[in-house]
């Protein structure tokens, strides 16, 4: 997956890296073990932070310092991973956590 895909669907973009691989049943037998937890989100985060800097670097302009957005959507990311873990047994969708993300990091949230 390419880095806009990744940007664009970030939690279907983690299934595949999460899902339909051995990863998959190491994060289910690890889903309590919090230094994996932390060291496996923070992987996640590292990547979503990296592909915004690739962005800044092909030339992308970004109206706040291109930091402060990758920390800020890696962070979202990150949140939304640990809460996916958490809940693994819901069944929630990749799709549905991309939605949940873009409902996040909409900046109309509260007025709905």
């Amino acid at each position: 997956m390419n880095v806009e895909d990744r940007l664009q669907q970030p939690l279907q973009s983690v299934s595949k890296i999460l899902f339909g691989n051995v990863l998959e049943t190491i994060v289910q037998n690890q889903q309590k073990d919090e230094a994996f937890n932390n060291f496996f989100i923070h992987y996640i985060g590292e990547i979503f932070r990296r592909d915004f800097l690739e962005l800044k670097r092909r030339g992308k302009q970004f109206l706040l310092p291109i930091e402060l957005v990758a920390e800020f959507h890696s962070g979202v990311i990150r949140l939304l991973v640990t809460w996916w873990i958490q809940h693994f047994e819901e069944n929630v969708t990749a799709e549905q956590m991309d939605e949940y993300y873009y409902l996040l990091v909409n900046e109309n949230i509260m007025l709905e």
